[in-house]
Parts: structure tokens; C-alpha cells; sequence
């Protein structure tokens, strides 16, 4: 009898623990806390507060950002696309090349399509431009926006730029004011520019 009892305790103790470390303790003992997206991110995109969540994982790399790191990662741009609850590390992420202010320095222009002589159609949003006139390289600047004549963004349906949604019109670019007003005041004289790409 008493052994039976013994036996009875045993398994209950047992179970009781399995229970108590399925229902509280792997959660609360071996997972932790980390940042993950709430959807899934495109390349050059900047980061938002609200774009971000804590999710509880088990065994997170130990390089994965956490709740500590999220001043950090507010307004960084994304390199590559993120899968949505997916650890994130800050490998993913660069000073973003859309920051304006003038904290900055940086702002941004709309350049219309009377302005530009020569400009590629397959112009996206992230991509490095220079504006030349003639031989003279005049800026170099990031592009923000690529809008259609109806002023929706342009993108691509491929990576390869082969098919897009819309034809470029004109385009909105972030760069310094000195830049930015010499590109303005030439193009006030009448001059127009050739586009490039990299």
C-alpha cells in the first residue's frame, strides 16, 4: 500500500512538474524577449515605432535585437526584405538615405519632367542619381519618390525593372539645400538635365 501510494505521489509530481514547465517555465525560462516585425518589410524601407512588436522566442541568436534596442532602430532603413516575426539583427538595417530636417541637412525637391533632357523610366524609389549638365556633374542625390502623371508612386512588378505599374513623370530627391537650390536656380535659367542611374 504504502508503496502504491508512493508511486501515486511520484507520477503526480511528475506530471504536475511537466505541466507547470509546458504552461510557465519554458516560456518564462528559456524563451526571451526580441523585436520582430509585424508584417513583412521591402529593402528601403524606414522603420517606424509602429511597424515593430516584442515576441517571446526560444533560444533567439544572441546578436537578435530585444525591447532595449528599439530607439535604436526607429527611423533605420531595411537593406534587404524582412519576413515578418523574424529576429532581426542590426545587419539588417543602415542610416536611412530618406532622413530630412535640418538636423540632417538633408531635404527633399521635386524634380518635373520638363526639368530632366534624358532620364531613365525604370527610376525607382532608392535609387542614386546624378543630375549632369552637359559634362558637369551638378548633384548627386537619392531618389524618394517616382510618381506617374497621375502622382502614384511608380514600382516595379519585377526585380528586374522589365514591367511596372505606371511611367514615370517625374520624381522627388533628397539632398543638400546648396545642392538642391543650384539644381532649382540652373533649371530656372532653362537648363536641362541629363539623368543617371547606379
Amino acid at each position: 500500500m504504502n508503496r502504491r501510494f508512493a508511486g501515486l505521489i511520484i507520477i503526480s509530481v511528475a506530471l504536475t512538474s511537466m505541466i507547470i514547465w509546458e504552461f510557465w517555465g519554458r516560456e518564462n525560462l528559456s524563451y526571451e524577449e526580441v523585436l520582430v516585425l509585424k508584417e513583412n518589410i521591402a529593402a528601403n524601407t524606414v522603420i517606424k515605432e509602429k511597424d515593430l512588436t516584442v515576441k517571446k522566442m526560444e533560444n533567439p541568436s544572441s546578436s537578435a535585437l530585444s525591447a532595449e534596442d528599439l530607439q535604436w532602430i526607429v527611423g533605420k532603413e531595411t537593406i534587404q526584405y524582412i519576413a515578418k516575426d523574424s529576429e532581426l539583427h542590426k545587419e539588417f538595417f543602415c542610416e536611412s538615405r530618406y532622413a530630412i530636417g535640418k538636423e540632417k541637412g538633408k531635404y527633399v525637391l521635386c524634380v518635373p519632367e520638363d526639368w530632366m533632357l534624358s532620364f531613365p523610366k525604370s527610376i525607382r524609389r532608392g535609387d542614386e542619381v546624378s543630375f549632369f549638365n552637359g559634362k558637369v556633374k551638378i548633384i548627386d542625390a537619392v531618389v524618394v519618390h517616382s510618381f506617374d502623371a497621375s502622382g502614384r508612386e511608380v514600382v516595379s512588378l519585377d526585380h528586374e525593372r522589365f514591367n511596372s505599374e505606371g511611367t514615370v513623370s517625374r520624381i522627388e530627391i533628397v539632398s543638400t539645400a546648396d545642392r538642391l537650390v543650384e539644381l532649382s536656380n540652373l533649371a530656372g535659367t532653362g537648363k536641362r538635365f541629363t539623368v543617371l542611374y547606379s
